[in-house]
């Protein structure tokens, strides 16, 4: 791929002046899914100009956006194909001697072990490409052109041919007095490659987690600055841009198509490991006696870094790992701490219990009567893990699509818990390895009385 010179030139007219200073490439915002957008910059100095920059390939021409930090100052500026003529060498002896036709030249060709020289003008290749007419004097040669082994003569500079070539451009169009006025191009281009992904390391004294980028760029990139983007580009953010950027690279020198890794955080990451395991509620009637659960394994992630972590994929460093983390990390504000599931749980949980319906007691709430039901109920924990830990029971008592059932006072005989008025029971306990634990809780239930 051509190489894109970062400092753009211009191309001045007779009737009027540009001026500019230190105008480059300054930014390249990089965007999930290889779009990226180039930010040139710089002061200009005229009274009245045109500038034009050849756009770099692979530009996006509908989304070229020009701007200057005076509101007041006039700017207008379009996008075109401007015609470059370019020269195109002539690899072969075909194209050669085909781009001579009418000049005098001199061969030599090497028949057999024999080596014979011939002068004269050219006058045609054949439609094969294999046979040179050469006139010399009254006659005329027919050499194959396998044979020539050197060509001299002919037109000098006619060893390569002129091409035309068309080139997106930027025409910017200045009015006025500019004094040293900043100005901004922004050019959408495709063509990079990008890949942000996080190590998350418990080789460390505490858990580490890096965010690494790899760069592909297609053009040559010198002290500019790298932001990257948790989103796919929109051709509408190129005239509302903003460097709402997920974080910064300074001063970054890329090669060409030439894939570079930078190390953007690392930063120490809390991590709290939880098992929960939610029992569904008893309704009244429900005669079945037991219920079993499996619990759910939680891993807690703090951020305390200057930046969000976002949605990705995590490669865990083996060693100290606590065992196969999600595949993706969840998105986490700055100073946040988010809870992801980390896989199944080794705690099974049996809810034993049977429904005492207590006919004869009624309570009045609010003037109305309600028939009350009293739980009574076992809970086995049975730890199949190798190592002792915690589990945190989370035992409903009111369904929340019931809403005609009314909770009332809720008795739990667990150590530290007292007579409360809340919608679930909720503790944690603290199993050891390849340990059954047995806890039993009673609570109250009321519903509107038919009575």
């Amino acid at each position: 791929m051509k190489k894109i010179l970062s400092v753009l030139f211009f191309v001045a007219f007779s009737a009027s002046v540009w001026a500019q200073s230190d105008f480059k490439l300054r930014r390249v915002h990089l965007y999930r899914g290889g779009a990226a957008m180039l930010e040139y910059a710089g002061e200009v100095a005229t009274r009245q100009a045109r500038f034009q920059m050849p756009l770099p390939a692979g530009a996006l021409t509908q989304g070229v956006h020009v701007r200057v930090d005076d509101r007041e100052k006039l700017v207008n500026y379009l996008v075109h194909h401007s015609g470059m003529e370019i020269q195109q060498p002539l690899a072969t002896k075909k194209a050669l001697l085909a781009h001579n036709q009418g000049y005098n030249i001199k061969v030599e060709c090497f028949e057999g072990n024999d080596g014979v020289s011939y002068a004269g003008e050219v006058m045609r290749i054949d439609t094969t490409g294999e046979l040179l007419f050469l006139r010399s004097g009254n006659s005329i040669e027919v050499i194959p052109i396998s044979t020539i082994m050197h060509i001299s003569g002919g037109a000098a500079l006619n060893v390569s041919k002129s091409v035309q070539q068309l080139a997106p451009t930027l025409s910017v169009y200045l009015v006025g007095d500019y004094n040293a006025l900043p100005i901004t191009v922004l050019v959408p281009i495709t063509g990079f490659e990008s890949d942000a992904r996080y190590l998350l390391d418990f080789d460390k004294s505490k858990p580490e987690l890096s965010l690494d980028l790899t760069i592909n760029a297609p053009m040559k990139l010198d002290e500019v600055d790298i932001l990257y983007y948790n989103h796919a580009f929109q051709e509408r953010e190129v005239a509302a841009f903003s460097s709402q950027a997920a974080f910064r690279l300074a001063g970054v020198n890329i090669l060409p198509n030439t894939r570079s890794t930078y190390q953007v955080l690392s930063t120490e990451v809390p991590l709290q490991l939880s098992d929960e395991v939610d029992v569904d509620a008893w309704e009244p009637l429900n005669q079945n006696l037991s219920m079993k659960s499996s619990g759910k394994r939680y891993l807690s992630l703090s951020n305390n870094s200057v930046m969000d972590w976002f949605s990705t994929v995590v490669y865990e460093r083996k060693g100290l790992s606590l065992g196969l983390i999600p595949s993706k990390l969840p998105e986490v504000p700055k100073k946040a701490t988010v809870k992801m599931e980390y896989g199944p749980s080794p705690y099974i949980l049996t809810d034993n219990a049977r429904l005492v319906k207590v006919v004869k007691k009624a309570v009045s709430l609010n003037g109305m009567k309600y028939d009350s039901y009293l739980y009574v109920g076992r809970i086995e924990i049975r730890n199949t893990s190798r190592e002792a830990g915690r589990v945190r029971i989370i035992k409903h008592a009111v369904p929340d699509s019931r809403r005609n059932y009314w909770f009332a006072n809720s008795f739990i005989d667990l150590k530290g818990k007292t007579k409360q008025e809340m919608f679930q029971l909720e503790y944690e306990v603290k199993v050891e390895a390849n340990d059954v634990a047995f806890y039993s809780y009673r609570y109250e239930l009321l519903i509107p009385s038919d009575n």
